[in-house]
């Protein structure tokens, strides 16, 4: 049984990572700057239409160049193709006004109709299918057909403070302070900013800290006790547990990667707060009289 759950521990992980930490199954795509999930269950237009808007996305259409490459990577593997077709959120009732769902014109797109098409085979022909050749040809909306979603970046974190930058990989904006601080006014300064404390929710984000914080050589950080920890958000709890800020067990966060050896309380009692090393993993340190530099985040 524990071999067990360690198996689909691992899995979990590293689903996690492919998807980008918080758009679970989204995977982010630089050519197009946005999110794509892949559904490989066939449904009708309208079904699929309707799966994406409920998860926060739109039914893909390859409006643009990046879309287009981006929905015909994802179709081949290994040099192999994983569907032959898939829906697009193109429509029409009119068979000369054929649209994206956000009203780009097919004449506007970087692709083309397969030959023949729109062939008008069948009068309810009035959506459109993505070849894995990169072609259109119009389709009943009945049909049943795999499909994308997208969802366009969130360029925007929302903070008071300069500094902050967006990471695909977790969907999250960080910012990591250079001038050292305690933990309780590091705590306070990333609230006054617009966030909290980071807080890592899987192994993918731990190495999200990890190329952070190399960013950030000793050399830059300012009056901190130790620049080879970052303060973030986790703390000892009154009973003697390790929590995040909002209260969860960090096996309930989902990352529990203590450095070897630690907790080690080296400070003694004081040592009752949380911190990373520069490879990601959790280290206790001092809540008081010691500062250190530490990374803020933005859940968006």
């Amino acid at each position: 049984m524990a071999q067990f759950a360690k198996v689909c521990l691992i899995l979990c992980v590293g689903l996690q990572y492919v998807a980008g930490g918080s758009n679970i199954d989204y995977v982010y795509k630089s050519e197009m700057d946005g999110w794509l999930h892949m559904s490989m269950e066939p449904a009708t237009w309208s079904d699929a239409n309707k799966r994406c808007n409920q998860d926060g996305g739109v039914l893909a259409s390859p409006t643009t160049g990046g879309m287009a490459q981006a929905m015909g990577s994802m179709m081949v593997k290994n040099g192999e193709k994983l569907m032959y077709s898939v829906f697009t959120g193109i429509n029409s009732i009119d068979k000369e006004k054929f649209t994206s769902l956000d009203g780009v014109k097919v004449s506007s797109m970087p692709v083309r109709w397969a030959s023949g098409q729109p062939d008008d085979a069948s009068s309810d022909e009035n959506c459109v299918e993505l070849t894995h050749s990169g072609e259109l040809a119009a389709i009943s909306c009945q049909s049943e057909l795999p499909y994308f979603c997208y969802k366009q970046r969130n360029v925007t974190c929302g903070a008071k403070a300069e500094g902050y930058e967006w990471e695909p990989r977790t969907g999250s904006c960080y910012k990591f302070h250079r001038v050292a601080k305690p933990w309780s006014l590091a705590k306070a300064t990333c609230s006054d900013e617009g966030g909290n404390l980071a807080i890592i929710n899987s192994y993918a984000e731990s190495l999200v800290l990890k190329y952070i914080y190399k960013k950030n050589p000793k050399s830059l950080i300012a009056g901190a006790e130790d620049g080879d920890y970052a303060i973030i958000g986790f703390k000892k709890s009154e009973d003697g547990e390790w929590v995040t800020i909002n209260g969860d067990t960090l096996a309930a966060a989902g990352f529990q990667g203590w450095s070897a050896g630690e907790p080690n309380n080296a400070h003694g009692w004081t040592e009752n707060c949380g911190s990373i090393f520069r490879d990601g993993r959790l280290n206790d340190c001092p809540c008081y009289g010691y500062s250190y530099p530490f990374i803020c985040e933005i859940t968006l």
